[in-house]
């Protein structure tokens, strides 16, 4: 497991108060969230043990504040200003109000949009509350997501994540919760800002995330052959024929550069 964690520059999981984000189901999400002692000992573990970088996906601006600030702040490794925003709280505009206010006390912090399930209005609006203004030290990502679980290869559409950053001039990344690898692998080699993967280590479907989750051999065979992948699509030599293009050849041509950091 460790070799497989090593190869991920970041390492993420989602932890909030349930009671805090959801309804009447929170006991569902309770019963599968880190203790705040575990969640501790985990970053520890990651930037200590495996020097790696660890990100959260938090609910609400209650949890930042307890988990990040006051809990992770007492350990003896660095915290990266780096804040995940999941689908559903695109339109959460109260949460990401509060969060961009808490990222001003920050430098060169992030936020990472997902916007699975959302208009190109909700997504607007959104950028417009986040983005930082010229001269701010600060990054706003947005991730290309499908809201399924698990997706296919099928539900996804590059055009799509093209028009993301043609409109918004946001890096864009991909969130894929498909269980198979060959989307994420195209995305990386399109230079793709992050690449979001989940990951099971045993074979129990009972598990919460095991449909939407790839096992850590195909994300190790992912990792490779991704790079591979940019590697090639970075080669000044390449010639695309109509057989081998997804989209036009002067579609590439024009959007070889929309992933660039």
């Amino acid at each position: 497991m460790a070799s497989a964690f090593t190869i991920a520059d970041i390492i993420k999981t989602q932890w909030c108060t349930p009671s805090r984000v959801y309804n009447s189901n929170y006991k569902i999400f309770e019963d599968n969230m880190l203790s705040k002692k575990d969640l501790i000992g985990l970053a520890d573990y990651i930037y200590n043990d495996l020097h790696r970088d660890f990100l959260v996906t938090y609910g609400c601006i209650e949890d930042i504040e307890e988990v990040h600030d006051e809990v992770l702040a007492q350990a003896k490794f660095k915290i990266l200003p780096k804040f995940k925003v999941a689908s559903e709280d695109v339109t959460n505009y109260g949460f990401l109000n509060d969060l961009r206010k808490y990222v001003d006390t920050l430098e060169n912090w992030e936020i990472i949009l997902s916007t699975g399930m959302s208009t190109l209005d909700e997504i607007d609006y959104a950028v417009k509350l986040l983005k930082p203004s010229n001269g701010e030290k600060g990054k706003l990502v947005l991730m290309y997501c499908i809201s399924v679980y698990p997706a296919i290869a099928s539900d996804f559409d590059l055009t799509w994540a093209v028009e993301l950053y043609e409109l918004f001039r946001c890096p864009v990344g991909f969130s894929d919760h498909s269980k198979t690898i060959g989307p994420s692998i195209m995305f990386a080699g399109l230079n793709a800002y992050y690449i979001e993967r989940h990951v099971t280590l045993g074979t129990d479907n009972s598990e919460l995330d095991f449909d939407s989750s790839i096992t850590w051999q195909d994300f190790v065979t992912m990792m490779y052959a991704g790079s591979d992948a940019y590697k090639a699509y970075q080669n000044p030599r390449l010639e695309i024929t109509t057989a081998e293009q997804l989209f036009k050849r002067e579609e590439i041509l024009k959007t070889k550069k929309w992933y660039e950091k």
